[in-house]
């Protein structure tokens, strides 16, 4: 059976590592590729333990804590460090509560490195693999794998697809393919959101969607649409070709188009130039473009791009209710 074997030990002692440039640039792709691992199993490991006791993680201080423990190690030439699953569990398990527990177990790690080293030349290897799968064997949730099966097929295949690539490919690639496949998934699903337009629920200052609420109404000559997702360089020409659809057919003709952006806190610059290309298509048809639900980041870039100088920063609504008087008395004039 094979066993530890020899160890040698020391103290540690503060040195500055002697890395030369050349040798840095040939470290770096491990060294972002460790980053990226070590800060992704911290994060999640984090979060799992903070759901089961009912505590929260803030990630920028865990990013924060993280690097400079790092620091310290490489000062002192040591392994990396991080929130690492198995050594987590092992402590959770353990009934560990406060920081009182890391103390304690840096103590003991200095003096086992100084004295105790000697006693584990015997120690079998089979039990070091056995600690860590029974300190990790809590991580593996097969209840929550199947309500994210009930719940959404797509996020469980997401979960799947992350599991075999990390057995194929390892942890970094896993990870890689995992986020990659997060962000196509994510940009397929902004790319095809739905739209809606919206009328005034008789007797209130409440716009819903026609779809959802038979009675509600528009004024006549007024179309509200809305996107039912942040306007992005993905979707935003969905809305413009789809007021193309909904303008021929109004009746009476539409006179002022509202723009409702509340999904929106931001625009990206395809989403200004859309933005910019409606507004003068509209304005050849005799058709005005108002915007309401305007966030202060939306605002922002509206003025910088001189859109708001174009539509009137006076047609810059922060709600739709406030848009209405002044719809209201543009269309009767």
């Amino acid at each position: 059976m094979a066993v530890i074997g020899r160890i040698e030990g020391a103290a540690p002692s503060p040195a500055l590592p002697a890395v030369g440039w050349d040798d840095l640039l040939a470290l770096l792709p491990g060294a972002l590729a460790i980053a990226v691992i070590g800060y992704a199993e911290t994060a999640t490991v984090g979060e799992s333990l903070a759901d089961e006791h009912g505590d929260s993680v803030q990630p920028d201080r865990e990013l924060s804590a993280t690097g400079v423990a790092n620091v310290l190690a490489g000062l002192f030439q040591g392994f990396i460090t991080g929130g690492g699953a198995s050594q987590s569990a092992a402590n959770d398990r353990a009934g560990a509560n406060t920081q009182l527990v890391s103390l304690l177990v840096s103590g003991l790690t200095v003096l086992t490195a100084v004295a105790l080293l000697p006693l584990f030349r015997d120690l079998p290897s089979a039990a070091l693999g056995a600690i860590v799968i029974s300190a990790v064997v809590g991580f593996l949730n097969l209840p929550a794998l199947r309500r994210i099966r009930r719940l959404r097929r797509d996020s469980f295949a997401l979960a799947l697809f992350t599991l075999l690539g990390v057995l194929v490919l390892g942890v970094l690639g896993g990870l890689l393919l995992a986020v990659a496949i997060s962000v196509v998934l994510l940009l397929g699903y902004q790319s095809r959101p739905g739209g809606s337009v919206l009328g005034r629920v008789p007797d209130t200052s409440a716009y819903v969607a026609l779809e959802n609420e038979p009675a509600a109404r528009t004024d006549p000559g007024l179309l509200v649409f809305r996107l039912n997702a942040p306007l992005l360089f993905v979707n935003a020409k969905l809305v413009r070709d789809r007021l193309r659809v909904l303008l021929p057919t109004a009746e009476p003709p539409v006179r002022i188009v509202l723009l409702d952006l509340q999904f929106s806190a931001g625009l990206d610059v395809e989403s200004l130039n859309m933005l910019a290309a409606l507004y003068r298509e509209l304005d050849e048809q005799g058709v005005e473009l108002w915007l309401a639900n305007v966030h202060a980041n939306v605002g922002r870039m509206l003025r910088r791009s001189g859109l708001a100088d174009d539509i009137g920063e006076a047609r810059l609504y922060r709600t739709i209710a406030d848009a209405t008087p002044d719809v209201r008395a543009a269309l009767s004039s």
